[in-house]
């Protein structure tokens, strides 16, 4: 089966097969978006660092719905519906909603509800009930508030329940899911909607007697499932670009004395309801994680020392939040990058930089001043343009602002001169007095002296840009895949397993026979080649961002957000890191960030670096290096009997499960080489991992859905 046929292919079909007949019936509402009183965040990071989910104003909201065509404003703030209120005070037409945080009781899985046409009254009442999902159904239920299922497959279950058993709690509970999120990827949407149309009485039947749940304590109609979407815009970006068609027969009559608000919540009470929009999850993710890091380095403030330790969470979390609060304080301290932290901001929104920006940026700058005005003029244009310029705006920001720092390098004299051991001196003071202010102090012959305040002072913004635009790009990626367990075990139970994996190999080595028998012998693992460097082997070549020297050794540094769009675009299950540790740290943050297994071909480099060291602290360092390096990795092919000695013994202390050791690896043939990897990854490959993965007759089905609509 071809995987050119994308899950954007099949939900492009879905959403042709349930839009309205007649559309001149219908009001275009955003069921799901936020402004700035969502400002109480259930992420642990949010309230260590004492942050809200959004400074966006409501009237900058609705201006936002406004220009994407909404007829109906509603918005759900987690569990309040304070700006509901507010606008409504001021004469707006509004359906009061809200997005509440609802507890199962017997599972203890957290989920979120969208609420709507309620009164102050009723709101206060439904807050106190949100612990327990039941009975606040129940309480919905007899006073005809419409319910609806946000984002299904996005739940917290600490205790790691079976997904079967809490889907079968959603399907009694709920007859309204939201099937499209804005914010999410095609992947969750599309499996959402595979399930929801998966429910039948037979199935409820059966769930009756598995939950002991009867569907009719919740809703009137419990076996009519109904779908609506939402953009669950934060930033004020995308709101009103994906929503819900709400169906009100005669409305062109009926809109003449009745308010709209009343319309659509009439629609949704009686299940007409259709989503529309534009899903690009990533897309819209990464761009809504930028504007709001633009926000923080705007707004953030010191959220105390004291509180920050004295605060619930893991000692690792807050010191994280420890190093984000003072990465972004330091931020704030240069005026360079708060000014292209605003004209960013100002792109996103629409707002081009003017030719007075233009003028300060200079030659050097000009190229991203220009990047970001091709994204503000695109928000004029359309969506369609918007997006398909924020597809490429953070590879292409990173890549220009690594040029820059690439060449403020190549000015300094020593930046690649490479001499010495670079782990004879790599360690600093624990003396916070000497760390932060350089001043004398009891120093160990390999301890360097540093003063990390000045260092700060002098980060150049390149770098400092270069690393805000990076992590939106990550944290984008690794939010889409939580929970990526479940919907692997969803996607084996509504979509067919039947493709087989793929997996991309990463390399700097310069094995060309090898690797191209690798790509020819792989017909049960379809493997995708990226190599740093140009090769005939590669499928992907992406130019290293610069080379650095150590030790006398030449490396060359990836592109690390052109191999992220790589996996992000190739459906890939797993990676191999074969060369340098540089590729070797890629891998990992591919690892991180996409949440996917990560195996590693040993390098030889550590042992030379160890046996090039001259004193024994050089040696231990090697050693810890080595072993943190090599922790981090799922698997590891080992390449010699010396090295699967040294990597399982005390020193290293890997588990024997976690090597994999092929002795004459260097003087084999390429051929053998291919066939003993090849070997590897198919006995290591989580076959759980599919990513892209849906059967032909999914496909089938979506086409006659299709047909008997036109």
């Amino acid at each position: 089966m071809s995987r050119q046929r994308t899950f954007s292919d099949l939900y492009g079909l879905y959403m042709k097969s349930i839009e309205p007949l007649h559309l001149d019936d219908t009001l275009r509402v955003d069921l799901h978006c936020h402004d700035h009183n969502s400002n109480v965040t259930e992420e642990l990071w949010g309230r260590l660092l004492r942050l809200p989910e959004t400074w966006l104003p409501s009237e900058d909201l609705v201006a936002e719905l406004k220009r994407n065509g909404s007829d109906v404003i509603t918005i759900t703030n987690h569990n309040n519906a304070r700006s509901c209120w507010n606008l409504m005070d001021r004469g707006v037409d509004v359906l009061p909603g809200c997005e509440f945080t609802c507890t199962l009781p017997d599972v203890d899985v957290k989920i979120h509800v969208l609420t709507y046409g309620f009164t102050p009254d009723q709101e206060q009442k439904l807050h106190i009930l949100r612990r327990d999902l039941y009975r606040f159904a129940q309480y919905a239920n007899e006073h005809q508030i419409p319910l609806v299922l946000a984002h299904p497959t996005y739940f917290y279950n600490p205790r790691k329940i079976a997904p079967s058993r809490i889907l079968a709690r959603f399907a009694m509970v709920f007859t309204r899911f939201e099937v499209l999120n804005g914010q999410r990827g095609l992947r969750h949407n599309l499996l959402t909607w595979r399930w929801l149309r998966s429910i039948d009485e037979t199935q409820m039947e059966h769930w009756q007697k598995e939950t002991g749940l009867d569907p009719f304590d919740f809703n009137a109609e419990p076996y009519y499932k109904c779908a609506i979407g939402g953009s669950d815009d934060h930033m004020g970006l995308f709101a009103g670009s994906c929503g819900t068609w709400c169906t009100v027969p005669d409305l062109a009559h009926r809109r003449q004395d009745t308010p709209l608000s009343q319309l659509a919540l009439e629609a949704i009470r009686e299940g007409r309801t259709s989503p529309f929009g534009y899903i690009d999850g990533e897309t819209k993710l990464s761009a809504a994680l930028l504007s709001y890091f633009c926000q923080l380095a705007t707004n953030m403030k010191d959220p105390g020392l004291v509180r920050l330790f004295m605060h619930q969470g893991s000692l690792k979390d807050k010191l994280t939040c420890l190093a984000i609060g003072n990465g972004l304080m330091e931020l704030q301290r240069h005026k360079t990058s708060m000014r292209f932290v605003k004209t960013l901001q100002d792109a996103l929104h629409g707002k081009p930089p003017g030719p007075v920006v233009r003028w300060m940026a200079g030659t050097e700058y000009g190229p991203v001043v220009d990047r970001l005005k091709r994204v503000a003029l695109s928000r004029k244009e359309s969506m369609e343009a918007y997006l398909s310029e924020l597809r490429g705006l953070i590879p292409d920001l990173y890549r220009l602002f690594q040029a820059i720092v690439v060449s403020k390098a190549s000015q300094n004299k020593d930046t690649n001169q490479g001499s010495g051991q670079p782990f004879e001196k790599m360690e600093m003071p624990s003396h916070l007095r000497a760390l932060f202010t350089g001043e004398p102090h009891i120093a160990s012959p390999d301890v360097v002296p540093l003063n990390l305040s000045k260092r700060l002072d002098q980060s150049s913004f390149p770098m400092l840009a270069s690393l805000l635009v990076a992590s939106a790009n990550c944290l984008s990626a690794h939010t889409m895949s939580k929970d990526a367990d479940l919907h692997r075990k969803l996607e084996q139970t509504f979509l067919s397993p039947g493709i087989k994996p793929r997996t991309l190999w990463l390399t700097s080595d310069d094995d060309d026979a090898f690797h191209q028998q690798l790509v020819a012998k792989s017909p049960q693992i379809d493997i995708g080649m990226i190599a740093v460097e140009e090769r005939a082997f590669a499928q992907h070549h992406f130019a290293p961002i610069t080379s650095v020297t150590l030790a006398g050794y030449q490396f060359q540094v990836p592109d690390l957000m052109s191999i992220h769009a790589a996996l992000s675009n190739g459906d890939y299950d797993q990676v191999v890191c074969s060369g340098s540790p540089l590729v070797g740290l890629a891998g990992l943050y591919l690892r991180f960030t996409f949440r996917i297994a990560v195996h590693c071909v040993s390098h030889d480099g550590f042992q030379t670096y160890s046996d090039a060291a001259k004193t024994q602290a050089a040696t231990d360092r090697v050693r810890r290096f080595a072993r943190a390096y090599y922790r981090g990795f799922d698997r590891l092919l080992v390449t010699s009997d010396a090295q699967h000695q040294a990597l399982s013994g005390p020193s290293f202390l890997l588990h024997p499960t976690q090597l994999a050791c092929a002795p004459d690896w260097h003087s084999m043939e390429a051929s053998q080489r291919a066939d003993a990897a090849i070997s590897w990854l198919r006995r290591h490959h989580r076959a759980s991992q599919l990513n892209g993965a849906y059967p032909f007759d999914l496909w089938e089905e979506i086409t006659s859905l299709v047909n008997v609509q036109e």
